[in-house]
C-alpha cells in the first residue's frame, strides 16, 4: 500500500490459535505523521484488509468480551 513505509519494518504473522480462530498481527508504520491524516491513512489500509481477506479464504471475526 502506498501509505505503507517501506523503509521501516513490515510484518503480518500468526499468533497463537484460540478457541474462536487464528488471530493475525499486522505491523507496519506509517510515511504520514500528523495525526488526522494518519487515521485517515490506517483506516483505508484496515478497509484494504477487509477487502482482500476472502480472496486468501479468510473471514474476519471479532468476538466481544463477555461482561
Amino acid at each position: 500500500h502506498a501509505d505503507v513505509n517501506t523503509d521501516m519494518t513490515v510484518m503480518v504473522r500468526q499468533l497463537e490459535a484460540t478457541p474462536c480462530g487464528l488471530p493475525l498481527e499486522f505491523y507496519f508504520f506509517l510515511k504520514q505523521k500528523d495525526w488526522k491524516p494518519y487515521e485517515h491513512h490506517l483506516a483505508d489500509i484496515m478497509e484494504h484488509i477487509y477487502t482482500l481477506a476472502p480472496e486468501f479464504g479468510l473471514k474476519i471475526y471479532q468476538q466481544y468480551p463477555v461482561q
